[in-house]
């Protein structure tokens, strides 16, 4: 995913790349084939739309991640006093 800056507090949105082993090139979300998150708690793929965002390797909550499955589009909403960046890696397939 491409880095994203605004105001401390402020949602950042971004459109990630998908890359699957199997195809020559990225695959693009779609009503066929929507993008989904990865649970952090349970590490396995969700229909949710929104989950948490903790800071890399703890249990400390920085916000949310909501996708738009049929567009593939990421919404990080920090919580108010976040500064930092988020670890994307580990969200979405």
């Amino acid at each position: 995913m491409q880095t994203v800056k605004n105001l401390q507090g402020l949602p950042q949105k971004g459109k990630p790349t998908f890359n699957v082993e199997s195809a020559k090139e990225p695959v693009t979300a779609s009503a066929k084939h929507p993008a989904k998150l990865v649970d952090p708690r349970t590490n396995t793929v969700t229909e949710l739309t929104t989950v948490d965002a903790f800071e890399q390797g703890t249990t400390n909550k920085i916000g949310t991640y909501t996708i738009v499955p049929e567009t593939g589009e990421v919404t990080f909403t920090p919580n108010k006093r976040f500064q930092g960046n988020s670890s994307t890696s580990n969200y979405f397939c």
